[in-house]
């Protein structure tokens, strides 16, 4: 529909000036209705800014695979109707944090993600973010065997990132989740920041 609107403006242009008025009627109409962006602050569908993220953790057993205990670690922490895709770790300025949601099954979910899979003993992964000086945030995720040791990781990792942007952190924020693997089982934990738009 647009780009044949937009084939109709150009093709006018060649035409006598007498037919162009109503194409770029049309052409103000696209851009109002914001199918055209003309401000390049605006967020828009090819570069999504994230108004809102939550924090969510999960933990998952099968008998089968990995991947089937990672599925099970999704669906535990609210998001296994997702289809997820990871990315770094940068929150936007002015991005709130809320209660987790419940998100429509099949949505693209940008998720910052920490998870570890193993087939025996005890596993935990977490995920955590601060705000900085300069309003934007940055999260880090970490793994090992000890909640504990995944909380003193992702702090030497969040100053770490912090040091390299020159900038200074407000409170830290933490989330873990862990587990004992039975015998004959495959395990998986998880922590994610996911982001709503």
């Amino acid at each position: 529909m647009v780009s044949k609107t937009l084939g109709r403006i150009i093709e006018s242009m060649i035409c006598p000036l007498s037919s162009i008025s109503s194409e770029i009627s049309i052409l103000i109409d696209l851009i109002q209705s914001n199918y055209i962006s003309v401000d390049k602050n605006k967020n828009d569908k090819m570069n999504p800014l994230p108004e809102k993220f939550f924090l969510t953790s999960g933990k998952g057993l099968s008998e089968i695979s990995i991947m089937n205990a990672f599925d099970s670690a999704l669906v535990d922490s609210g998001i296994g109707e997702c289809n997820i895709v990871p990315v770094s770790s940068i929150l936007p300025e002015g991005a709130e944090e809320i209660e987790p949601i419940p998100i429509e099954p099949g949505t693209i979910t940008f998720t910052v993600l920490s998870r570890i899979h193993a087939t025996s003993g005890r596993i935990s992964a977490g995920i955590g973010y601060a705000l900085s000086n300069k309003k934007f945030g940055i999260v880090a995720e970490d793994n090992n065997e000890t909640e504990e040791e995944v909380r003193v990781g992702i702090q030497k990792k969040l100053h770490e990132m912090a040091r390299l942007r020159k900038i200074k952190l407000g409170k830290i924020k933490i989330r873990t989740e862990s587990l004992s693997i039975p015998e004959g089982k495959f395990g998986c934990v998880l922590a994610a920041l996911v982001y709503v738009f």
